[in-house]
């Protein structure tokens, strides 16, 4: 059985990409015009991230589902950020979420492997 802190791994990696993303949703706030409008901006720059968030605490127990959907995720993010075009993005919006995928993945099969022959 895999420890516990192990597991989650993968979780913690999702939390620090959210918390990225929600500090870097505060440049919003450099925008010009009213208030009001730079406030909504903000909230739709925090959707990925409450998205993110509502995924893992919904399906955040289940390493295989958790580890599909954010390669998945990952895959389809790519398709905007070009790894030729836009290097830095690709790394600071893509890597981490296929990271995390993968490592939950990983975890998920050497769980199976590991009580298969326990």
């Amino acid at each position: 059985m895999i420890d516990r802190t192990l597991k989650r791994i993968p979780c913690i990696m999702v939390i620090a990409y959210v918390i990225f993303l929600f500090i870097t949703s505060f440049d919003a706030f450099s925008l010009e015009g009213a208030l009001w409008k730079r406030f909504g901006m903000f909230i739709v720059y925090n959707v990925p991230g409450i998205l993110l968030l509502f995924f893992l605490s919904v399906y955040g127990t289940n390493l295989l589902l958790c580890g599909e959907a954010l390669v998945v995720l990952a895959f389809l993010m790519s398709l905007c950020f070009s790894p030729w075009e836009q290097t830095i993005a690709w790394m600071l919006l893509v890597l981490p979420l296929l990271l995390a995928g993968v490592l939950s993945l990983l975890l998920y099969y050497w769980e199976k492997h590991y009580q298969f022959f326990s």
